[in-house]
């Protein structure tokens, strides 16, 4: 799991806007995988950054919605399985704030 992460590194973690959003899927593994290594820091570590491009992404497609409905839905698939994975882990706290950040995202879009 270290050799695909540094493999990685040169490389945007999160790919839903170049296309390739499979990429997306083995980031989460990759935070899963680590938790099932015994090893949190680094699954929370991995998960924090990839929660935060996911989340740069969302915000980018919910201002452009009507020209990319079905990027910003796969986006919000991501966030979900990724706040999933956490849970699942027991790490509730991160979890919920992925949760939250990207819930309170689309409310105050649609608020508008």
């Amino acid at each position: 799991v270290d050799k695909c992460c540094e493999v990685m590194r040169p490389y945007p973690l999160e790919t839903v806007p170049l296309g390739f959003s499979g990429n997306d899927y083995m980031v989460i593994s990759l935070v899963e995988d680590y938790y099932l290594l015994g090893q949190p820091d680094k699954a929370r570590a991995l998960a924090a950054e990839m929660g935060t491009e996911l989340l740069k992404s969302a915000k980018f497609y919910i201002e452009f919605y009507d020209w990319a409905p079905d990027e910003f839905e796969l986006v919000g698939q991501y966030i979900y399985f990724l706040a999933d994975v956490l849970k699942a882990a027991g790490d509730k706290e991160l979890s919920s704030t992925v949760e939250s950040r990207f819930s309170d995202m689309v409310g105050s879009a649609t608020a508008n």
